[in-house]
């Protein structure tokens, strides 16, 4: 057997608290918004660019790693990762808050250099058809193409926030590197965690593996040419590509709804299918927004755009984040006891264990619906009991960690 760093466990554990903590930071300022206009951006720059960018890097560098070799992994080098990502945010809120918009553009060459290199360390020895062969690998090959345009679109927008008047770099910098840079890195993650986990857990068929297959395409080729009518304003084929992609999510969805059903005491399982549920949601939600012709400018004043962003980042992005989270720390535990094991179902969770991931499953979930209550009804005192409640939800996983390790240690 491969020899095994058992540092892995530990380190794992370490960088996850750091993601776990940079969410709560930015769940918690998001709860705080009014205080003070500056804080507007914050929430946003703390959760793209230090929770989300480093949570991508760190999970591609095991989950692109074929199982036969992860005795061979160490993560001790991802804590530079860690210290990068999170200096990036704190520039950039630094930025928001001195009015100093130049600092953004050292934080996104940062980040930039930081990704080419972990792509670099990742792939380096594959080949491009090889690695398009595999789809897992196609989704996370591609994850990092995207990272890589929202590092260097944080840095153009430092650079246009500083001189405006520069002709090279375009008025919509600023949401389109947060849609297609910031946001898509993590949906493509997510879905290839997803292929692998469906894949090692009964299977695929090949009507599915073909139906995933399709999906990275349709995904893909979607969103990009979502992005391209959005700034053309083509109402119709807005509309068009945005039932095509919901139909594509709810095809998904019921692929992994159909497995929970077969197996409800998995937990890696359940986390995966609701994650799923609030990508369905926020694909509905997009489609209500289109269909409803409201303005999006100011993005504050339009609660469909706001219940759709918070159905994406914290309904799909963070419960899914968490489910990987809670598969790969099983895993990691199950080699540091000689029993390897990879990307398990969750099926036999310890009873503490399953009890607080319940207890975090309905704070998260009655958080994201009490948030987009609150858009609906313009309470803003809803919306931020509604973001403290889901803050709790998000430093649950450092008590799940725990009991998932006590419950592995030898009697």
């Amino acid at each position: 057997m491969p020899s095994h760093h058992p540092t892995n466990t530990v380190t794992f554990r370490q960088l996850a608290t750091v993601s776990n903590f940079c969410l709560f930071a930015a769940v918690v300022s998001g709860a705080l918004l009014g205080l003070w206009d500056r804080m507007r951006l914050l929430p946003s720059y703390i959760f793209f660019f230090s929770f989300a960018a480093f949570s991508v890097m760190l999970f591609q560098t095991i989950l692109a790693r074929p199982a036969d070799q992860l005795g061979r992994l160490d993560l001790r080098e991802q804590r530079g990762l860690a210290l990068v990502t999170v200096i990036v945010s704190l520039l950039c809120v630094v930025s928001e808050l001195t009015l100093i918009p130049w600092l953004k553009v050292p934080a996104g060459i940062l980040l930039a250099v930081a990704v080419a290199s972990h792509a670099i360390r990742v792939w380096e020895g594959r080949t491009l058809p090889a690695i398009w062969r595999n789809v897992a690998w196609r989704f996370f090959v591609t994850d990092m193409l995207f990272l890589l345009v929202a590092a260097i679109g944080l840095a153009a927008l430092g650079w246009k926030e500083t001189w405006p008047q520069f002709p090279l770099i375009p008025a919509f910098l600023r949401p389109s590197t947060v849609f297609l840079g910031a946001s898509f890195p993590l949906t493509l993650t997510f879905t290839g965690y997803l292929y692998l986990f469906a894949d090692q857990n009964g299977g695929l068929s090949s009507i599915e593996h073909r139906m995933m297959d399709g999906w990275y395409y349709v995904l893909v080729g979607g969103v990009l040419l979502f992005l391209v009518v959005i700034l053309l304003d083509l109402r119709g084929m807005m509309q068009t590509l945005a039932i095509v992609l919901l139909a594509g999510v709810w095809a998904v969805t019921y692929l992994f709804a159909r497995r929970l059903l077969r197996s409800p005491g998995a937990v890696h399982l359940l986390y995966g299918t609701i994650g799923l549920v609030g990508l369905l949601a926020t694909s509905a939600a997009g489609n209500a927004l289109i269909a409803s012709r409201t303005p999006t400018i100011p993005a504050g004043a339009n609660p469909i755009l706001l219940s759709h962003v918070h159905f994406a980042q914290l309904g799909w992005v963070c419960i899914s984040f968490w489910g990987i989270q809670y598969t790969l720390w099983t895993t990691l535990l199950a080699w540091d006891r000689r029993q390897p094991g990879w990307l398990p179902l969750g099926a036999d969770y310890p009873l503490p264990a399953r009890i607080t991931a319940y207890l975090q499953l309905v704070l998260a979930v009655g958080g994201v619906a009490l948030l987009s209550a609150s858009h609906l009804l313009d309470d803003l005192a809803l919306m931020r009991v509604s973001g403290l409640m889901y803050a709790v939800a998000t430093l649950l996983p450092l008590v799940i960690l725990r009991q998932l390790e006590s419950a592995t240690r030898p009697a």
